[in-house]
């Protein structure tokens, strides 16, 4: 190109810059004058969630070789895959002892359950406190105070006659029920069972007798007369070894009624001494063990007997019929046997209880003789001024500053029902840790642990190599410290704008790189999905989410200050268009905003969590502009950012008017 050409392009550049520099000296109007106003752009305190991130770029990377660590310690109870081994992504490889961990779950169910409780015990007493005292309230508490008034009296004014009179009649009662036998030293009361026991021994003995007379009856031993001769060879025929057992048990149990009988003989009826009465009992307790097992043989060797001609059917039934009788008098007499020992022991027991009934009665006496004591009277006397103060304050109202107090309450209990649930969430997140499941498809490359090993978070238990493509994302040594195995991550690529991915943090180096003065560690975030789209050396971006806060009251970071080291916002309580409080725009008001002291929890990019302080649905500032108060101008060109062109010798001017800044360009 010749010079002049280039001499003549560069006129014509000039030229056209001239023009722009030109075109950019504003045009005024009419100056005007406002009187200054006060706008405020609001916003709602909502219940949403807060979602804390950390964002980080990296490259995707093909095959990975991923060491996948346990996030808990404990030990190993189940180890459930071997190296070489194709796994599947979620398999389960090892489970942790979990215990402790399942405690802690209960634990937090049950802080939250208390926690709801504790809630709905508040809004119930504020919103009782609110609508005022109930009749029956006040009846009770009028009840309570009368009552109490009583009390007092009856103690100041001690014991009247009838009272004495009443605790006189008690001990003598109690005397009788504790009286003691002719003996001195038996308790009439045991005296008396006693003597029922030997009348009852004495007819079982008569019992046992007859019983014995039927067996023989029967078998022919003693009393061979009575015996039908024909009947005799058809004795338990059919099983001779039974016929041996009921002849043979026949001296044992007719020896043991003759023991029975002496025992029971030797009783007197009356003022027997106790110990001869219960070894009497105990006789005819084993007494009745042997003749139950004769009657018992003698039945089965009758069910073991045949009929003839000379005997008959008819017979032979009656002959059971009498056996089975006296098997059932046998029962019957166990149980007598055992109502006596019953009725002694409660005798026994009843008059320990009147004894004691006795020393209780006297007390109780001598209380009423001795009257009141200085610390009974003290005592009751604050009881009376309590129950009068209760009626005084459930007549009074609720004032404001209560009511502040009983809403402030609420508050804390409403935080405190949060804080439990956030507890249960991550103690159940934990449960989950005990389990080490493979984060994707892949193969089991080695396997550092073995069955009943101690493991410790951190310590990597299986190495896992993956085909699938992941995220590597350098984080510095203080972000990386907020990041954990297992965090969802949300990740975008510069190569494609419309796609949005989420995955997991798969692993965290160990050791970190240095460059240029900053120590890096290397994050693995493992793709929930695969992409074909995506390939390695693709510049990522990751989200990584560290922490949520669901269902919390939350505020625009716009709207939080801060003063000496706490946090506040600004509530418009009053806008003048109360249907109209959003909007870029803003409102006006006749009053100030009021400053509202807060409580922060969890923040995002654009929220923060409130724990104290608010409610839902107040409006607080998040932006406050302030227009009008000077001259204002205006300009037809747009080019508000005109500078010097280089080459022609000019500055670029300019002033602010009315908030707005105008430029000119002069050579």
């Amino acid at each position: 190109m010749s010079w002049k050409k280039h001499l003549s392009k560069k006129r014509v550049a000039w030229s056209c810059a001239a023009i722009a520099a030109v075109a950019a000296v504003p045009i005024y109007n009419a100056s005007t004058t406002k009187a200054a106003e006060t706008r405020y752009v609001l916003a709602a305190v909502q219940t949403g969630t807060v979602v804390s991130t950390l964002a980080g770029s990296g490259q995707v990377s093909a095959e990975q070789t991923v060491d996948l660590k346990p996030k808990v310690s404990g030990d190993i109870i189940t180890l459930l895959v071997k190296a070489n081994e194709t796994v599947h992504k979620d398999q389960t490889l090892i489970e942790i002892d979990r215990g402790d961990a399942v405690k802690a779950v209960r634990d937090a169910q049950q802080s939250v359950r208390d926690a709801e409780l504790s809630l709905q015990s508040s809004q119930l007493s504020y919103q009782k406190q609110q609508k005022g005292p109930s009749t029956v309230s006040l009846l009770q508490a009028q009840d309570s105070l009368r009552q109490a008034q009583r009390n007092l009296d009856e103690l100041t004014d001690g014991p009247d006659a009838y009272e004495l009179q009443q605790a006189e009649a008690q001990v003598t009662q109690a005397e009788q029920s504790a009286k003691l036998a002719a003996d001195g030293t038996t308790p009439q009361v045991v005296r008396n069972a006693y003597d029922k026991a030997a009348a009852s021994l004495k007819n079982l003995a008569s019992d046992l007798s007859n019983a014995l007379g039927d067996a023989d009856s029967v078998l022919g031993i003693d009393n061979s007369v009575t015996v039908n001769t024909n009947f005799a060879p058809l004795f338990s025929v059919l099983d001779q070894g039974k016929k041996n057992l009921a002849i043979n048990s026949y001296p044992l149990a007719k020896q043991a009624i003759t023991n029975a009988k002496t025992a029971v003989d030797a009783l007197t009826i009356q003022n027997e001494n106790p110990a001869e009465v219960d070894a009497a009992i105990d006789t005819v307790q084993a007494t009745l063990d042997v003749l139950n097992q004769l009657l018992l043989n003698v039945k089965n060797g009758l069910d073991a007997s045949l009929t003839s001609s000379s005997f008959s059917q008819s017979s032979l039934d009656q002959l059971k019929s009498t056996i089975q009788g006296d098997i059932t008098s046998v029962t019957n007499n166990y149980s007598t046997l055992l109502s006596l020992r019953q009725s002694i022991d409660q005798a026994r027991d009843s008059y320990n209880n009147s004894a004691l009934s006795l020393a209780q009665a006297k007390a109780s006496l001598q209380k009423l003789k001795d009257g009141a004591t200085a610390s009974q009277i003290a005592s009751a006397q604050e009881q009376l001024a309590e129950r009068k103060q209760a009626l005084t304050d459930l007549q009074v109202p609720m004032d404001a500053i209560d009511a502040k107090i009983a809403e402030n309450g609420i508050a804390q209990r409403r935080s405190a029902l949060q804080d439990a649930k956030n507890r249960l969430t991550d103690a159940s997140r934990t449960l989950s840790d005990y389990s080490v499941r493979a984060p994707f498809d892949g193969v089991i490359a080695k396997v550092n642990v073995q069955p009943n090993d101690a493991v410790s978070g951190g310590a990597a238990a299986f190495t896992i190599i993956t085909n699938s493509k992941i995220a590597v994302v350098p984080l510095n040594e203080v972000d990386v410290a907020k990041v954990k195995v297992g965090q969802k991550a949300t990740l975008t690529f510069d190569a494609i704008d419309t796609l949005t991915m989420t995955g997991e943090v798969a692993e965290i180096a160990t050791l970190g790189t240095t460059s240029q003065g900053v120590v890096n560690y290397d994050v693995k975030i493992l793709f929930d999905t695969q992409d074909e789209r995506i390939r390695p050396g693709m510049s990522v971006g990751a989200a990584i989410i560290l922490d949520s806060a669901p269902d919390v009251l939350t505020v625009p970071n716009a709207a939080i200050k801060t003063s000496n080291g706490e946090s506040y916002v600004q509530v418009l309580d009053t806008p003048d268009a109360p249907s109209q409080t959003a909007g870029a725009a803003g409102v006006t008001s006749k009053s100030a905003p009021r400053n509202v002291s807060i409580e922060t929890g969890l923040a995002s990019d654009s929220v923060t969590q409130v724990t104290t302080g608010l409610k839902e649905g107040e409006m607080v500032v998040t932006q406050t502009v302030v227009t009008g108060g000077a001259k204002t101008a205006t300009t037809a060109t747009t080019n508000r950012n005109a500078t010097a062109i280089p080459g022609l010798g000019g500055r670029a001017t300019g002033f602010t008017s009315g908030g707005q800044t105008f430029q000119t360009f002069t050579r």
